[in-house]
């Protein structure tokens, strides 16, 4: 099931943009935080798919293409659990990483990649009612602690996740306004250029999951140095 931050990435390099991505980043970030910046988007898309664990999505899909994430320890705990996997996978991707980027990144740095990390949420809504329907998918507390049951489940402890969800909530109080106001257009565009490639990744993944990814498996990336920008 883990196929989508790989179809992302090859398509990424495949369409030939993979140069404005890194011009827009570069537009974004200072130059010591443009590579680290690169590779927290790539890894972000990882979590759209960790969000497919949720109860609800399972029941969406034929369960046998994913056998493999289903034994029965996560199934008792799964069964407990219920999430729309797009909020999920970004209030996972935000318990892991937040912490993170508060450390490397400064104040606008950090509303830029929270922004840019928000299309695992939004990737099936429109980016022109950005900052509506960003309103939905806020972190609240009851939210967070969903995404720390779902790595619970999964056999993932955190000692100190009540301070997690604390900071991130906390951010979010102070700068819930600065987030959601209107784009710089660097960031719009990367917002967008993400979304698309996300959702082309996220449907060529599923339909291949079980067919390999075609003509995709002939371009061999070089994952130690796909994400640095020069």
């Amino acid at each position: 099931m883990i196929k989508t931050k790989e179809c992302f990435e090859k398509l990424l390099i495949i369409s030939g943009l993979e140069d404005t991505f890194d011009t827009l980043i570069k537009n974004l970030f200072k130059e010591g935080n443009r590579t680290l910046a690169k590779q927290i988007i790539h890894d972000a898309i990882f979590f759209h798919d960790l969000g497919k664990l949720s109860l609800k999505f399972q029941r969406k899909i034929d369960s046998s293409n994913f056998s493999n994430f289903r034994n029965n320890k996560i199934d008792q705990e799964m069964s407990k659990l219920d999430e729309k996997h797009a909020r999920l996978g970004w209030h996972m991707f935000l318990i892991l990483y937040f912490k993170k980027m508060q450390k490397e990144f400064d104040d606008l740095e950090l509303v830029n990649i929270l922004a840019v990390s928000s299309i695992i949420a939004l990737h099936h809504s429109s980016i022109k009612n950005w900052q509506e329907q960003m309103n939905e998918f806020l972190p609240t507390k009851k939210k967070l602690q969903k995404a720390v049951d779902y790595f619970n489940a999964a056999g993932l402890f955190f000692d100190d996740f009540e301070k997690r969800i604390r900071t991130i909530l906390n951010w979010f109080e102070d700068n819930e306004e600065i987030f959601l106001m209107k784009k710089n257009k660097e960031l719009e565009l990367l917002i967008k250029l993400s979304q698309s490639f996300l959702i082309l990744a996220d449907s060529l993944a599923i339909k291949e999951t079980e067919k390999g990814l075609g003509d995709l498996d002939k371009f061999d990336i070089k994952m130690s140095d796909k994400n640095k920008i020069t």
